[in-house]
């Protein structure tokens, strides 16, 4: 298992806005991942965060959780193939965001990957604040070995 420093650390690296969010992953299983974002990168003119903010840190949830999952493997990407977001209440502090999915949906698409070498997952993440949930994501990730790789192995 990847410590969310570590995570976080590769998230910086492989994604830079997430630096510049200041976004943390704070803890990270196998199923779940939360990270955190402080309120004062995020913000926008009415001292909320900026809703492109909370989407991106709602993602980069997801992300991190999709790139655990398959860090055993030969992947060449994980990207967010499309999403939809429902932003419920305003985000006017520091925020979290958390992304989940059952050991069922994780080895299912564990398996499609090492088997085509491509796989998709729906994946939810919830953005909350002390409040209470401010935001739900719900998006198709992709994972899989680049094509060029691909026909080179053929």
């Amino acid at each position: 298992m990847t410590k969310p420093s570590e995570m976080t650390s590769l998230m910086h690296e492989q994604i830079p806005l997430s630096k510049a969010m200041h976004v943390k992953i704070e803890k990270m299983s196998d199923n779940s991942v939360t990270l955190s974002a402080p309120l004062a990168p995020n913000i926008n003119h009415k001292k909320t965060a900026f809703g492109g903010s909370v989407h991106s840190a709602a993602v980069l949830s997801c992300w991190a959780l999709v790139t655990e999952a398959v860090r055993d493997l030969e992947i060449d990407y994980v990207v967010i193939q499309d999403s939809e977001i429902d932003y419920m209440a305003p985000v006017d502090t520091d925020f979290t965001a958390t992304s989940e999915w059952s050991n069922s949906e994780r080895q299912k698409f564990i398996d499609t990957l090492t088997r085509k070498g491509l796989a998709r997952a729906k994946l939810t993440a919830e953005v909350r604040t002390a409040k209470g949930i401010c935001a739900k994501l719900s998006g198709r990730f992709a994972a899989g070995v680049s094509a060029s790789r691909k026909s080179k192995a053929e």
